[in-house]
């Protein structure tokens, strides 16, 4: 029998759009054990691959009148032929059972259950990497041999090339998936900061920003939109007391890309911005960009300088003047209750003014 009266080209062509058209997995994994089943002649079919920890499973299965897609651990199924299948995956050479007889160095208790008249298992390898497995088997003598051999052969070759295709579709669909997650877990996590975010890159082009900093800078999202560094500094220069000192630093730190800075800056319109600048740094150490934080501390300076005034009166008074909370701890003990009663305040602060009487 020759290649052509098994399996003519047209068939061939046939054969690879039908498993190079299969996008999803599933489908694939159906089509490669019916095709390999039908083509062969066998009576079984197993495709086994394993999972991206390592470890094998049964795929699908087809014989003449089903093919049934699984999700089965190789180890301990009894279905397969497990040993000889472990054999394939470790030696990756192909293994041949004509008239029941095999000269394998193992006994296999499926092979020995079911005395298939031929099987063959085969392994399906893409540049030296295996991918995953086929094993067939028949109630006829030697029907895995000769021209059919060829025609397996080739249909494992198509149906590793498309299971490795499917397979890097399918990594990449996750990849996508997970990466557009991670995105909106990190914009979640941008806009519910409670500081005003902007990020460059390293060309001076800005990268992101939340909310909080176009609303602390009052900035029109025309000039947002251009992404254009420069042109967001010369808005932001407009509006500071002291431009000179904020473009100062902004062009040192980015001349020294792996420094970070702490410093305040105050607007025309009298607020205190807090500015803190951290560079962003690949797993490679490289300095990719920036990270710019705002936030507005003009009400938090103006409570400070407030106690730092009632602080000043107390002290400068000559009434002894102390604090106290409701269960009577000293809280605050000003110069003329020390010179009062005798005790400074590191002395009372913390004590029960019991300690007065």
């Amino acid at each position: 029998m020759t290649i052509n009266t098994t399996i003519d080209f047209a068939t061939i062509l046939e054969v690879s759009q039908t498993l190079f058209g299969c996008i999803q997995l599933s489908e694939l994994l159906y089509q490669v054990t019916q095709i390999i089943l039908q083509h062969s002649g066998g009576d079984r079919c197993a495709l086994i691959l394993p999972n991206q920890y390592g470890k094998w499973y049964l795929k699908a299965i087809a014989t003449p009148e089903t093919t049934q897609l699984s999700s089965e651990l190789l180890d301990g199924n009894p279905n397969l032929p497990i040993k000889l299948i472990k054999y394939v995956r470790k030696t990756q050479k192909v293994l041949f059972i004509n008239h029941s007889q095999t000269d394998l160095p193992f006994t296999d208790e499926y092979i020995n259950q079911q005395q298939p008249k031929s099987a063959l298992c085969l392994p399906l390898v893409i540049q030296g990497h295996l991918i995953g497995i086929i094993y067939l088997q028949s109630s006829i003598n030697d029907l895995f041999v000769g021209d059919r051999l060829l025609v397996i052969k080739f249909l494992c070759t198509q149906a590793a090339i498309s299971l490795k295709n499917t397979q890097l579709l399918h990594e990449s669909q996750e990849a996508e998936i997970t990466l557009e997650q991670n995105n909106a877990f990190l914009e979640a996590q941008l806009e519910s900061c409670v500081d005003g975010i902007l990020v460059t890159n390293g060309n001076r082009q800005l990268h992101t920003y939340n909310q909080k900093f176009a609303s602390i800078w009052k900035i029109p999202k025309t000039i947002l939109e251009t992404k254009d560094e420069r042109q967001l500094l010369g808005f932001l220069l407009e509006q500071l007391e002291n431009p000179s000192n904020f473009l100062g630093k902004v062009e040192y730190l980015y001349v020294h890309p792996e420094e970070t800075s702490y410093d305040e800056i105050i607007l025309k319109d009298k607020r205190i911005l807090k500015r803190v600048s951290t560079p962003v740094k690949l797993p490679s150490e490289v300095c990719y960009g920036r990270i710019w934080y705002f936030r507005d501390i003009t009400e938090r300076k103006k409570a400070e300088e407030a106690s730092h005034l009632l602080f000043s009166v107390v002290e400068s008074t000559d009434d002894a003047i102390i604090t106290k909370t409701l269960d009577g701890i000293i809280t605050s003990w000003n110069r003329a209750a020390m010179n009062l009663f005798g005790y400074s305040p590191t002395e009372v602060i913390g004590k029960p003014i019991s300690i007065l009487f």
